[in-house]
């Protein structure tokens, strides 16, 4: 590698985007957009995104019976008490999303909804999966978590179910400390979730600044200078015992269920006009995020047992994380850590493995495959010598150790 490793942003030329304004405007929780124009999109807001996602789904009508999807990003306990009752389906280990050919067979005649989850900022097939929805007379209701910004032929992600579901979690590239949004063209629908929102409570001031003050807490423990300081020799040491603390934050410091009492309160004007602010600069992170992905994919291409993420032609990746797989994955993220590169594992969970999904669900394998790759940083913070320290290190670290052939790659040659 040595030097050379530069992101291709794109037209530099191209204006940056605008500095947010000193005072942004105030927006309340609730619904925006005209009154009785089912062709304008109608959103809610709300404080967090699990909620949501639960909101969204407890609103939309009909929605009682299967709900197939890769991964349901909500409050388990929205499955019980007569709640829709989610299904588990298979999808595809390279680009982690719904395979649109085993949709099909998912369906029984409890199924209402699905739920296409566009993973890591990839957008799903949409167009098999909208056929087969349209076919058999089902809603599709599209998570968005980490896909603000990427598109489907050039139609943007969340514009082609009846709803969807959006996330503005800390670590997301549009942070609100906290926050989501449930969207929709239709308004008795978008009514629906109001009415759920208006149930909630307001948060006090005092509420507002402690979620604020935790947000910039979390923000600065994931800044370079902070995660090296607090959280790097952390997982550094649990390297030599073969430990994995990250899982353990995950797992245990941050549980699927309950939902924390502080998720039911309505979205905050505060968070609203940081959006605001936000949305002005989204599109530059983006590309710049995007630059990086490309370098780093250049930078890893051909290295014996690497995937890099697939960047098909028809959709625009957003990489909200960067997942790679690689050979010996445990002794290859130990070697990184040790090099000074935090290497985090995949921490979605497998449904099975879940309580909600325990007895419905069957064993997925192609998903247990999922959870065989990590997420090296490409995000819009890193600067090009950043960038080129991590393939150098990524590099280095695959040089020490062996080459053997990726385990999701045994049973059809390669993940699809």
């Amino acid at each position: 590698m040595g030097a050379g490793l530069r992101a291709d942003r794109g037209d530099r030329s191209a204006p940056r985007p605008a500095r947010p304004r000193a005072r942004a405007p105030r927006v309340r929780g609730g619904v925006r957009g005209p009154p009785g124009r089912g062709a304008r999109p109608l959103h809610v807001l709300r404080p967090h995104g699990r909620l949501s996602y639960s909101q969204g789904a407890r609103a939309a009508p009909r929605l009682r019976g299967d709900l197939p999807g890769p991964h349901l990003l909500g409050g388990p306990r929205d499955g019980a008490g007569g709640r829709p009752h989610p299904g588990v389906r298979r999808h595809r280990p390279r680009t982690f999303n719904l395979d649109p050919q085993a949709l099909e067979g998912a369906i029984t005649p409890r199924t209402r909804a699905v739920f296409p989850t566009h993973i890591y900022g990839l957008p799903c097939d949409m167009d098999p999966i909208l056929e087969v929805a349209r076919r058999r007379g089902l809603r599709v209701i599209e998570d968005c978590a980490h896909a603000l910004g990427a598109s489907y032929h050039g139609q943007p992600a969340g514009t082609f179910g009846a709803a969807a579901l959006f996330s503005f979690q800390v670590l997301k590239p549009l942070n609100t400390c906290g926050g989501g949004m449930a969207y929709t063209r239709d308004p008795a629908l978008a009514a629906r979730i109001a009415a759920l929102v208006e149930a909630e409570p307001r948060p006090g001031e005092a509420r507002v600044r402690k979620r604020l003050r935790l947000g910039r807490v979390e923000r600065a423990l994931m800044s370079p200078a902070g995660f090296s300081l607090a959280v790097f020799p952390i997982l550094w040491t649990a390297s030599f015992w073969k430990a994995r603390p990250d899982v353990y934050l995950w797992e245990k410091v941050r549980p699927l269920a309950p939902f924390p009492a502080g998720y039911r309160e309505r979205y905050s004007n505060l968070q609203a006009a940081l959006g605001l602010a936000g949305l002005e600069r989204l599109d530059g992170w983006t590309e710049t995020t995007r630059g990086h992905a490309r370098a780093m994919s250049a930078a890893l291409a051909g290295l014996p047992g690497v995937l890099v993420p697939p960047a098909p032609a028809d959709r625009v990746h957003v990489y909200y994380q960067y997942p790679v797989y690689l050979p010996d994955r445990d002794a290859t993220v130990r070697r990184c850590l040790r090099r000074g590169l935090d290497v985090e594992y995949h921490h979605m969970d497998v449904c099975p493995d879940l309580p909600l999904f325990a007895a419905a669900a069957s064993d997925v394998p192609w998903a247990r495959r999922t959870t065989d790759a990590v997420q090296i940083p490409v995000h819009a913070g890193l600067s090009d010598a950043d960038l080129q320290r991590v393939a150098d290190r990524m590099r280095g670290a695959l040089a020490d150790g062996s080459t053997s052939r990726h385990p999701a790659a045994s049973a059809t040659g390669s993940p699809r």
